[in-house]
């Protein structure tokens, strides 16, 4: 973080404390210590999919690793939790979490097992599995067009 400081003049010194913070809460995380111990791992991951003849699916996969049974995604967040519960603020993103299962596992090939939610102001997860009813559920919400998860 240090190092990329000068290219970035207008940050001031509680950015970069705060950058480092959010950092360092998502290596020291057991879902980062998951991914190191993969032996596939991609980051910042550009995804295209067709779902349909009219569904495009396209996005940025913060994490995306190997295990058995299929493939991970993560997605770093860094919404402050103060005031806020968990489970809501995971509940509002669930749409994306499964637009982005959805768009991985196409553009991949190869099956979306879970997508975890990583809160870094914290350190909280919320992990979505996903299994074909999350799927036809990311299906119907992209299909409706109402806060559809197809563009994260």
């Amino acid at each position: 973080i240090e190092a990329l400081a000068p290219h970035f003049p207008l940050l001031a010194a509680d950015d970069i404390a705060t950058a480092r913070r959010l950092a360092r809460t998502a290596v020291d995380h057991s879902v980062w210590k998951r991914a190191m111990s993969s032996r596939r791992v991609f980051r910042e991951v550009p995804f295209l999919a067709m779902e349909t003849d009219t569904l495009l699916i396209d996005g940025f996969a913060d994490l995306v690793f190997e295990e058995a049974g299929g493939l991970i995604v993560v997605d770093f967040k860094t919404d402050r939790l103060t005031g806020r519960d968990l489970d809501t603020l995971a509940a509002h993103y669930r749409g994306q979490a499964l637009g982005y299962a959805l768009g991985v596992s196409r553009a991949a090939g190869r099956p979306v097992r879970e997508v975890t939610l990583l809160f870094l102001d914290t350190g909280e997860e919320s992990t979505v599995v996903i299994d074909e009813n999350a799927l036809e559920e990311a299906r119907r919400e992209a299909g409706s067009g109402d806060d559809a998860p197809a563009s994260p």
